[in-house]
């Protein structure tokens, strides 16, 4: 197991299939876990598999009206072939869509561990539901690889001693020994227990208001991903970390829309201290949050120089 609940590191994806199968060897079967809110790639293929696999599905109550949608731990064995090649065939489907630019991912993971499918089951379906410190219990999608990353880094590694601690992620990922996916460069990464677990609850992830919020800003933080892509700028390690400082700095300047922020972490990521210690910076961003102009083109009208 992993010491730690940071991914393991990168591997070329040319190489992911190597990996998962050093990886699947050590089990008994593989559970693929598709995303089937759109629709499942694999279903004419898992219709037609033979022997047939077992499969069941995270039915939490807001798929009531369309079971179809809601996502599938679909259980291979590993000591099949026909079953194996299925799990190679999820893999290449995963690469291919990772590729295609602001795609959905449908297939989001292999899982791997002792704990029944039934087992695996009960355990995250308790798990899609975070307590928020108001008590309110919100559906998350932790499942989805552009979300899961996030997670391991937001999180404490394992439970806090005591009462009234937040979960870890450790209690996050419960019975599975071992979750691999792909990252957002197509790579394969695996995320582990920080130390071994006994016994665990399912119930409801709760969560403190720090990291209630970071969750929050996950799906900025992969807005600003994009949008450095596309202007093809160098994106390095750290660089999730490194944008979720400037959103958070960017709100205690003052500005509440997210669009805002989003506007200043790119900018402070490409252009570094030029942007950020520039002296009309903190007038121009005044002028954005107290006259409800968009700060993007506040910043493109008078740092036009930058962009």
């Amino acid at each position: 197991m992993s010491n730690d609940n940071s991914p393991s590191p990168p591997v070329s994806a040319v190489r992911a299939d190597e990996v998962l199968y050093n990886v699947a060897r050590d089990y008994d079967r593989t559970i693929v876990l598709i995303d089937q809110f759109i629709d499942n790639p694999l279903r004419e293929a898992i219709e037609a598999l033979s022997p047939p696999a077992a499969s069941v599905l995270l039915d939490d109550p807001i798929f009531e009206d369309d079971l179809q949608r809601a996502p599938m731990l679909l259980e291979l064995s590993n000591r099949r072939p026909e079953h194996y090649a299925l799990v190679e065939q999820s893999l290449k489907l995963a690469l291919e869509q990772q590729a295609e630019a602001g795609a959905v991912p449908r297939i989001c993971a292999w899982l791997f561990g002792q704990a029944t499918l039934e087992r695996l089951r009960s355990a995250m379906l308790a798990r899609l539901n975070v307590r928020y410190p108001s008590g309110d219990a919100v559906y998350l999608r932790y499942f989805d690889p552009r979300v899961m990353p996030h997670l391991a880094r937001v999180l404490p590694p394992s439970s806090v001693a005591g009462p009234g601690g937040g979960s870890s992620f450790s209690d996050l990922l419960g019975p599975v020994e071992k979750w691999c996916q792909l990252d957002r460069d197509g790579q394969l990464i695996q995320h582990g227990h920080a130390q071994p677990v006994s016994a665990l609850q399912d119930i409801p992830l709760r969560i403190d208001e720090p990291t209630m919020q970071a969750m929050e800003r996950i799906e900025q933080i992969n807005l600003v991903v994009r949008i450095l892509r596309a202007r093809r700028t160098a994106i390095g390690p750290g660089i999730d970390a490194q944008i979720d400082h400037h959103l958070v700095h960017s709100a205690s300047a003052g500005l509440e829309q997210a669009d805002d922020q989003i506007a200043y972490a790119w900018r402070a990521v490409e252009y570094g201290q030029a942007f950020t210690l520039h002296p009309a910076l903190g007038e121009l961003m005044r002028m954005a949050a107290t006259q409800g102009l968009p700060l993007d083109i506040v910043l493109k009208a008078r740092l036009h120089s930058l962009d």
